[in-house]
């Protein structure tokens, strides 16, 4: 999610990427998995 936020701001030196609703699915799979796989 950090990840996320750093590249929308362009902080720390890098590019600007806005956030799009894939970028935003994709960190939402992505906690999904980690729920599934921690909590199985």
């Amino acid at each position: 999610m950090s990840s996320l936020v750093v590249d929308h701001f362009g902080w720390v030196g890098f590019e600007q990427h806005p956030v799009t609703a894939g970028r935003v699915a994709g960190i939402c799979l992505l906690a999904a998995g980690v729920a599934l796989v921690r909590f199985s």
